[in-house]
This record gives structure tokens, C-alpha cells and sequence, in this order.
């Protein structure tokens, strides 16, 4: 996965996105360990959303890079 590859929720429904930001946030959970999140423009959406790297599928490759 890499910046600029068009993404879908897995098993989720058919909204697609742009891979925007690798780097992603860590969230804290007490008790549970940070997971890794990157940076989705959503098409229905109006900025960046932050997601589970697991749940997400590559649908198309960026050849950009």
C-alpha cells in the first residue's frame, strides 16, 4: 500500500478511497496496544479519515511511484 492507491473498506461496502497519508496516527486505547492507521480521502467524505491498515483493500495501484 502506498500514497495515491485507490482503497476499500474489506468486506465493507463499495466506497473508495485515496491512500492520502502513510505515516497515520497511532491511537491509544488503555489498555490495548496503538495500532497503525493510515490516511484515507474517502469519496463520500470531506477530508481525511484514519483507518486500520488491516482493514483496508488495495483496489488499484498508484504507478505514479
Amino acid at each position: 500500500m502506498k500514497v495515491g492507491d485507490l482503497v476499500r473498506m474489506k468486506g465493507g461496502d463499495s466506497v473508495f478511497g485515496l491512500v492520502a497519508d502513510l505515516e497515520g496516527s497511532r491511537t491509544l486505547v488503555v489498555g490495548l496496544p496503538t495500532r497503525r492507521r493510515v490516511g484515507i480521502l474517502w469519496a463520500d467524505g470531506t477530508g481525511i479519515d484514519y483507518e486500520p491498515k488491516a482493514w483496508l483493500g488495495v483496489v488499484g495501484e498508484c504507478k505514479n511511484r
